[in-house]
């Protein structure tokens, strides 16, 4: 199949995917109240109405910006970042990164106010793209971890919380992805990727995103594949969690432990954040699995509820050991129940003689089992994450948003395997 065939594919699944594995949404979660996005002439989340007039302040706090434009007025909007992670909210689909609150520079990359970098403890793979990302919280927001009975590793956020992700390629940086979360609602998101001007200026919203940009590997994905991989999340961020900030980190970066100490939670986790169990062979796989897996494969998805039972999402309450972790027991334990019995109640522990490997719930597409103890060879997820091909039987995993193999996550599932005890 030719490289350009290959891609044409692939923009079809990434229309069609969503539904067809992945689910469109979590059918399952309560969306809450939906809040329309700020009228003509508001000013940034949690600033102040920027005026009408032709020059409208572009250094307010948190951006308060003329009418119609964003983090400035008529005449510079464009520039106009304003403190305190800024950018107006007049218009809710930004067209420019500068408007969105990331930098008071763009040129120089100088941080907004308020806007901290952050490193995830288990990176989601990006067909080897180096990624920097960033967080900002509106003054006073809060970020829910008690208002549903779905625990600490679900969290929600508030009205004005963003995200940005930056993406560099073959010495290029690329794009810029953005984050915003626009009311209380689970669905109340914006979510576009912003391509990099030649000179590093400016970076232009790409709703219809760009193959192989800047002569790179590197696709920029459209705006609606950013929400069918989103969606599939409670509240739809993915890696600022509280397993991936359990680190140390550089001063000034966001960390769990920071988070806490600036009062970002209605009801604070543990300072000293979490660790997944084992050893260090069992942790990488364990979160490897979290960080590239777990945002479709957790039971509030709908990709749970209708088609496979792999729960890979690291929850909490279950880290006494690795056998107790839900990705051990949705992969490697016979006891857990399939896609069929939804309502069965889940094994806390492997009892004797069970673990020999999860059954698949589709069998036509791989192996019999998900993970079979020392048998690289037999297990069904070591085998679609080895695949990248354009086909929906068998599919490739993750389904989206890779053309290149991750021989290192391979690696460390294969020693996972092999150091899985046989019954």
């Amino acid at each position: 199949m030719s490289r350009d065939r290959f891609k044409s594919v692939r923009e079809l699944l990434s229309l069609t995917l969503a539904l067809a594995v992945l689910g469109v949404a979590c059918s399952d979660i309560d969306p809450g109240p939906v809040t329309p996005p700020p009228s003509a002439g508001g000013g940034g989340v949690g600033g102040s109405a920027g005026s009408a007039g032709a020059s409208g302040s572009a250094g307010q706090v948190n951006g308060g910006g003329g009418a119609g434009n964003v983090g400035g007025g008529a005449a510079a909007g464009m520039s106009g970042g304003g403190a305190g992670g800024g950018g107006g909210a007049d218009n809710p689909m930004p067209t420019m990164l500068s408007q969105t609150g990331l930098y008071s520079d763009v040129p120089s990359k100088a941080l907004a106010t308020g806007v901290y970098p952050f490193s995830p403890t288990y990176a989601l793979w990006s067909d080897g793209a180096d990624k920097k990302r960033w967080v900002y919280m509106p003054p006073g927001g809060k970020i829910q971890t008690d208002t549903t009975a779905r625990g600490m590793e679900f969290w929600q956020y508030p009205k004005g919380f963003k995200l940005w992700k930056e993406f560099s390629r073959d010495g290029k940086v690329i794009e810029t992805r953005l984050l915003q979360k626009l009311g209380d609602g689970l669905k109340d998101w914006y979510m576009v990727a912003f391509k990099w001007n030649d000179t590093h200026t400016e970076a232009t919203a790409l709703p219809d995103g760009e193959l192989n940009a800047m002569g790179t590997q590197h696709d920029i994905p459209t705006k609606k594949a950013c929400e069918d991989c989103h969606s599939t999340m409670y509240d739809h961020a993915l890696g600022f969690s509280a397993l991936q900030l359990s680190h140390d980190d550089a001063a000034g970066a966001m960390t769990l432990a920071k988070a806490v100490e600036l009062g970002w939670f209605n009801t604070p986790p543990p300072a000293a954040g979490y660790k997944l169990p084992g050893t260090e062979v069992e942790q990488q796989a364990l979160g490897y699995l979290h960080a590239n897996c777990g945002m479709c494969h957790n039971s509030f998805s709908n990709v749970y509820t209708t088609k496979t039972s792999m729960n890979l999402w690291t929850q909490l309450d279950h880290l006494a050991s690795p056998q107790t972790t839900l990705a051990y027991l949705s992969l490697v334990c016979d006891q857990w129940p399939g896609v069929n019995d939804k309502q069965t109640p889940k094994p806390d522990a492997c009892a004797a003689g069970h673990a020999k490997g999860a059954p698949m719930d589709i069998l036509d597409i791989s192996k019999a089992k998900r993970i079979a103890p020392k048998d690289v060879a037999n297990s069904a997820v070591h085998d679609l994450m080895s695949l990248r091909v354009a086909s929906t039987d068998p599919i490739q995993m993750p389904p989206l948003g890779t053309e290149i193999k991750d021989d290192a996550g391979l690696a460390a599932l294969e020693a996972w395997i092999n150091a899985l005890p046989t019954e």
